[in-house]
C-alpha cells in the first residue's frame, strides 16, 4: 500500500474515533482497522464502578470483533482477571500500550491455565492500552488488538500502537457508559435540577411535592453512586441523561 493511501487511511480512522457515537461507529473502525494493519481481533471493555481494568466483574460493555466467543465467559468464570499477565502490566504501566509477549514474559508465571486457553481460542499475540478509572466518574477501558505477526509489517505493528489509543478514548464517553436505569421521573427532576431550581421549585413545575422530589433524589444518588445533589447533575451530564 502506498504511503500516502495509508496515511489517508489512518486518519480516516482517527476521524471515525472523534466522531463515534454507536456500536455501529465501533463496527465500521474495526472493518478499517482490519483493512488497514491486518489485524485479526478486536476486544472492547467498559466498566464502571470499578477502580481499576482488573475488576472484570463490574464489565459492562464488551464488544468483541473477530474473537471466539467463548472468550469473555471463560475469562470471567475463571477469574482470568486475577492472573492476566496483561492486566499486570498494565497496571504496572498506568494503562499505556502493552505487548502480550512482553506481559507473558514478565508475568506468564502461574498464568499458564490463562495463557494456554488463550492460545487455544485464537489469541496468542496482541497489543491492549487502558485507561484506569478516576475516582468520581469511575470509568476504566481498555481496548486490545490481536494478531499474528507472521500476517504483519513493521509498518502494521506501528499503526495498530498508533491507532489504540485513539479508539480507547472512545470508550469513556457517555455514551458508551452503562445504561443509568433512572425512571423519566427521575431524569425530570435531575434536568430541572441543573438548571438551578430548588426541590421546591422542582416539585412546583412537575405538580408533586417537595418530599416526592427529595425521594427522587434519594434513589438518584444511588443509582449514580454520589452522595450530592451537585454531584448528581455533574455525573448525569457526564453520562449523559441531562
Amino acid at each position: 500500500m502506498l504511503a500516502a493511501e495509508t496515511l489517508q487511511k489512518s486518519m480516516d480512522i482517527t476521524n471515525a474515533c472523534l466522531t463515534a457515537r454507536n456500536e455501529e461507529d465501533l463496527e465500521n473502525i474495526w472493518l478499517l482497522m482490519q483493512e488497514l494493519s491486518n489485524i485479526d481481533g478486536l476486544l472492547l471493555f467498559v466498566s464502571e464502578s470499578a477502580r481499576d481494568v482488573n475488576d472484570l466483574e463490574a464489565s459492562i460493555i464488551v464488544r468483541s470483533y473477530g474473537i471466539n466467543d467463548d472468550w469473555h465467559d471463560v475469562y470471567v468464570d475463571r477469574k482470568f482477571a486475577l492472573i492476566d499477565p496483561v492486566l499486570k502490566m498494565l497496571w504496572q504501566t498506568g494503562g499505556d500500550l502493552v505487548s502480550w509477549q512482553e506481559a507473558f514474559d514478565k508475568y506468564g508465571r502461574g498464568a499458564e491455565e490463562f495463557i494456554e486457553t488463550a492460545a487455544r481460542l485464537g489469541l496468542t499475540e496482541g497489543y491492549t492500552v487502558a485507561t484506569q478509572s478516576n475516582d468520581f466518574s469511575g470509568i476504566a477501558c481498555s481496548v486490545s488488538a490481536i494478531f499474528e505477526s507472521k500476517n504483519l509489517s513493521d509498518g502494521d505493528h506501528d499503526m495498530i500502537k498508533i491507532l489504540l489509543p485513539h479508539l480507547n478514548r472512545v470508550l469513556a464517553r457517555p455514551g458508551f457508559l452503562r445504561s443509568h436505569n433512572l425512571t423519566e421521573k427521575q431524569i425530570e427532576v435531575l434536568k430541572w435540577a441543573s438548571e438551578n431550581k430548588s426541590y421546591w421549585e422542582v416539585g412546583t413545575i412537575m405538580g408533586i411535592s417537595e418530599r416526592t422530589v427529595k425521594f427522587h433524589f434519594k434513589n438518584i444518588f444511588r443509582k449514580l453512586g454520589v452522595a450530592s445533589r451537585g454531584e448528581a447533575i455533574i455525573k448525569g451530564k457526564i453520562k449523559g441523561v441531562i
